[in-house]
């Protein structure tokens, strides 16, 4: 790849500093690659006014990554208009086009019932496809799912396993569960995992 095209000069670049990302922002062009590290950029350092024109590019011409970051945008009000119908439709398209991210969130959405109607089926068959690909939010959720039996039988070895399995992934979360599974008795009730109001996951 020629040294002077985008693609290449993002590799010369600390994406966390803000002095880097607007000399790259300049260099992007109509690179989806350029666009999408420059919104990614400013997006993990809250500058989201900044990345939303990088991410809407990158999202125009079908990155899943950035229709995820768009959604959380929307979902949030972090540098746009709070629109969790939009939210909604952006986790879909990057669901669709295989976002493991989206792909939970979604799950997450339906089944708390965000901006649609709660489809606790629909929400077990996206936390179950994105279990399956390892991704470890949803390995840990869906292990919360058998703890508590929401969606499915209860069924605590089931849940010990995606738990442990989520915390090699590197999820924290999984390990309190993990912690709180361990302790409970025969015939403890753990309260059933809703999503809190007005919430979805975050990264």
């Amino acid at each position: 790849m020629p040294k002077n095209q985008p693609d290449y000069q993002v590799r010369k670049f600390d994406l966390t500093k803000k002095r880097d990302l607007d000399t790259l922002s300049e260099l992007a062009g109509d690179s989806v690659e350029a666009n999408l590290a420059v919104g990614t950029g400013y997006f993990r350092i809250k500058r989201y006014r900044d990345a939303l024109p990088h991410l809407e590019y990158a999202a125009s011409l079908g990155s899943s990554d950035a229709k995820a970051h768009l959604a959380e945008m929307y979902y949030y009000g972090f540098g746009v208009d709070e629109d969790k119908g939009e939210a909604l439709r952006l986790n879909v398209e990057a669901a669709e086009d295989g976002n493991l991210y989206s792909t939970y969130t979604l799950g997450m959405m339906y089944l708390r019932g965000v901006a649609t109607e709660a489809d606790p089926e629909k929400a077990l068959e996206l936390i179950r496809g994105a279990a399956a690909r390892k991704y470890p939010q949803a390995l840990n959720a869906l292990g919360t799912f058998y703890m508590t039996g929401t969606c499915v039988e209860r069924d605590l070895a089931e849940a010990e396993r995606l738990f442990v399995e989520a915390m090699g992934l590197g999820d924290r979360r999984a390990s309190s569960n993990l912690e709180t599974l361990r302790g409970l008795k025969e015939g403890d009730v753990v309260e059933t995992m809703v999503l809190p109001k007005g919430r979805m996951p975050r990264r």
